[in-house]
């Protein structure tokens, strides 16, 4: 008799410890299927953020479309607006690409005046760099800076 309530006793432990490992495997399996989904939602809102920034107007041109295109999902009287709209974008594009096209040569002449300018203001930082402070240092970043070469710079 005492063999046989030790075998219920040692059954129930054995019970009792895969119960425990089944609900740890439970939450285990749940919090990774959370942490899943957060991860999802963060990477959706990231997009779902990057779609609503734009640096200039054919890049939100191009967004516009893209979200107006997504928000088309059947035949009704919005999906015509939105339709309309990602066509007006992608026609504003085509449009953008001509008349850039026709005013690159204006466009790459004030790239080179601000290149020149950028050059003249990172000249005169490094001699006013080696002028404040006589330390090596302050001579090793000047000239670092007249050589305009930011990746040696950066690579120490």
């Amino acid at each position: 008799m005492i063999q046989r309530d030790n075998c219920t006793a040692h059954k129930k432990y054995l019970e009792s410890q895969l119960d425990a490992y089944r609900a740890a495997e439970e939450r285990r399996q749940e919090d990774s299927e959370r942490q899943r989904q957060a991860r999802n939602r963060q990477r959706r809102d990231e997009y779902n953020h990057e779609l609503r920034t734009a640096a200039n107007w054919p890049d939100a041109l191009n967004k516009n479309r893209i979200l107006s295109q997504n928000e088309v999902n059947g035949d009704d009287e919005d999906d015509r607006f939105f339709e309309s709209i990602a066509a007006a974008c992608a026609k504003a594009l085509e449009i953008w690409a001509v008349v850039e096209a026709d005013n690159q040569t204006a466009i790459d002449n004030l790239d080179q005046k601000i290149a020149a300018i950028h050059d003249r203001i990172r000249l005169e930082v490094a001699d006013q760099l080696q002028s404040a402070d006589s330390r090596s240092e302050f001579a090793m970043v000047a000239d670092q800076m007249r050589g305009d070469d930011l990746v040696s710079f950066l690579d120490w």
